[in-house]
């Protein structure tokens, strides 16, 4: 295979600092280990030992200061090896005994972020660098930073401008989740006797805030709270635990627990707007303290949603969903369950348009429940048992219904659900071996495949759905919601192979997902599974010929067709402190490669983001299987 040498320009995002931890490699006599440091016994106690040192100190990223009686831990190497120490009074650690390998390297403190040495954003779930170790090798003095994290603090007032005492207040920062650019929330604060509130330890990025009211917060608490009551009873909870989540559950679906109200205060977006897209946002810093951002809640009118959700099934019980439409994903979900006769009610729900979803989940064949006999809590912990499981198998089926709302604080609006069964997804598994044995029809009964929600809006409204194969390799997935999906293996898969395609009507669900839309079954889908795949690996340099861990190795098909969240033709991979890199399992085809610094995890995804990097890359083409060498150099 070619190995060529590239010119290739790195392109840098971001207005924060990188952060490059140094390292030092010696081949000294070992040092007396640290005082106050502690290895942990290996996860595998009958591996050889090695004879590798990784050692160094672990440093405050602002001040340069030791960090003491921190947590550091080290995983990896080609013997698997877990350890972890603890810092001594100079900040010091080290693990002795490693076998050879790539590492990685992880730190944690109260008060600062945890994060991955060689990492660039911590706390945003970024990469790190791996550390490579020979045989006998001593990595030491190693510079570790860490980085504390940042503070929002502000004063939250109601409507008259008096503080807000014990209310909610939420910093939700944007960040890239299932490949799609969402809010997501990053801390949680709560207002003192002033309406003072502080939310400390805070990755750096950019921020909106929300204060959520007191009543809003402590229903959506109280919810969530009985439904794990509802999971912990299931798994050999006392009788009276369970009675206890029934009746909780039943007084606040009902709206039992309070009068009806007729306006409240609606979560708020700082300065002042109840919906997010008004919000103001702006960038916290590295370890920023950012003050002065104060909330004024709003009072809105609050209407009381009623209605009914009807079940082939008499007596079930249904999940109900009312998602704000007008908000972010996943910032505005309010849940409830009905009761055995299908009423339900919402209280306290705001202006907006709405999406109103109900899932329930029922035995086939069996008399329907009488009422009371399965509400809230029993229904609550069947679909937690459901869920990744072959419900075909378990003789049950899923039932779903959705319906749009719109409230406009002046009436009281109603709702009726007919619940109908989910749709079915099947086909067969298939291999293509060369050298490689077939999977026997033993083994093939311990696979299975997964429906894997696609997007942030799937992701909300629906569950992952998962089948086992029978011994001719037939699937099928029943009690499906409408949604997007890939259609992808869940377990079992034998050594030496890997998932080629998943195809659908003639669509590869791998590259473009399966839409499941409501009364359409999809049938003859194929996944088939090969021993080859396709791989490129290489070293990255810098302009001097030594290796370049700081960046982050991305390649992305040049057909922006696939250029679609969570791609299999989009990968990245951080080098080892030697600069190596692989990128597998890549589907033939043509290819744009290029190292990057300072991008967050998951923006490679962002179609925005590659058509800039087109010109700093370089195109390569990949056969079906071809393993490629690709070397790299920053100029």
């Amino acid at each position: 295979m070619r190995r060529l040498a590239l010119a290739l320009a790195a392109i840098a995002f971001g207005a924060g600092p990188l952060l490059t931890a140094r390292q030092e490699i010696q081949t000294l006599p070992k040092p007396a280990a640290p005082a106050g440091a502690r290895d942990a016994a290996p996860s595998a106690p009958t591996a050889p030992a090695g004879t590798g040192v990784i050692a160094g100190t672990l440093v405050a990223a602002d001040t340069g200061r030791p960090v003491r009686r921190a947590q550091v831990t080290l995983s990896g190497g080609d013997v698997r090896t877990n350890k972890s120490a603890t810092t001594d009074e100079r900040g010091q650690f080290s693990f002795t005994a490693l076998p050879t390998g790539d590492f990685t390297l992880s730190a944690s403190k109260g008060g600062f972020l945890g994060a991955t040495f060689g990492q660039q954003k911590p706390g945003t779930g970024q990469a790190g660098t791996l550390i490579h170790l020979l045989a006998g090798q001593r990595i030491e003095r190693l510079s570790f930073p860490i980085m504390r994290g940042g503070v929002i603090t502000g004063v939250v007032t109601d409507e008259f401008g008096d503080p807000a005492f014990g209310t909610t207040v939420r910093a939700m920062r944007y960040s890239w989740r299932t490949g799609e650019r969402t809010l997501q929330s990053a801390g949680t604060g709560s207002t003192d006797d002033r309406g003072v509130y502080r939310i400390p330890a805070l990755p750096p990025g950019e921020y909106i805030v929300s204060a959520v009211p007191r009543e809003t917060f402590e229903v959506a608490e109280r919810m969530r709270a009985v439904e794990e009551m509802a999971v912990v009873a299931s798994r050999g909870g006392s009788a009276a635990m369970m009675e206890e989540a029934k009746m909780l559950a039943s007084r606040i679906s009902s709206g039992a627990d309070a009068p009806e109200p007729t306006s409240g205060y609606a979560p708020v977006y700082f300065p002042g707007t109840t919906q997010a897209s008004g919000a103001t946002t702006f960038m916290l810093a590295a370890s920023e303290e950012r003050a002065n951002v104060d909330v004024q809640l709003q009072l809105v009118p609050l209407v009381t949603l009623t209605g009914t959700v009807v079940s082939p099934q008499p007596g079930t019980t249904a999940t109900l969903q009312l998602v704000d439409r007008t908000q972010p994903p996943g910032t505005s979900i309010r849940s409830t369950r009905s009761a055995p006769d299908g009423t339900f009610t919402i209280t306290g729900v705001a202006p907006g348009q709405y999406t109103l979803f109900a899932r329930a989940t029922v035995r086939e064949g069996a008399p329907p429940p009488m009422p009371g006999q399965m509400p809230h809590a029993e229904a609550a912990a069947m679909e937690a048992k459901m869920a990744a499981m072959d419900v075909a198998k378990l003789g049950l089926n899923q039932l779903w219904a959705s319906t749009e709302v719109v409230v406009d604080g002046r009436n009281r609006p109603t709702a009726s659900l007919v619940l109908q069964a989910g749709m079915a997804v099947s086909g067969v598994v298939k291999f293509e071996g060369g050298a490689t044995p077939a999977p026997a029809p033993a083994q093939l009964a311990r696979m299975s495949v997964t429906l894997a929600p696609v997007g942030a809006v799937s992701s909300e409204l629906t569950i992952p759905s998962s089948a086992t194969l029978d011994a001719e390799g037939r699937f099928t997935l029943r009690g499906v919601f409408p949604g997007s999906y890939r259609v992808v293996p869940s377990a079992g898969a034998p050594a030496g192979y890997t998932i080629r395609s998943s195809v659908f009507a003639g669509r590869d669900s791998l590259d473009f997902p399966l839409e499941v839309k409501p009364g359409e079954d999809h049938a003859g889908g194929v996944l088939t599974f090969s021993t080859s795949s396709g791989e490129v690996s290489g070293a990255l340099q810098d302009a001097g010929g030594t290796p370049a861990p700081g960046y982050t190795v991305l390649i992305f098909a040049t057909d922006m067709r696939y250029w679609t969240p969570q791609s299999r033709r989009i990968q990245t991979a951080r080098p080892s402190t030697t600069g190596r890199f692989t990128l597998r399992n890549l589907p033939a085809g043509d290819y744009r490669i290029v190292a990057v610094t300072d991008v967050e995890q998951g923006q490679w995804f962002d179609p925005t983001l590659l058509r800039q990097l087109v010109g700093a890359s370089i195109a390569i083409t990949l056969a079906d299987g071809e393993k490629r060498t690709q070397d790299l150099r920053i100029r």
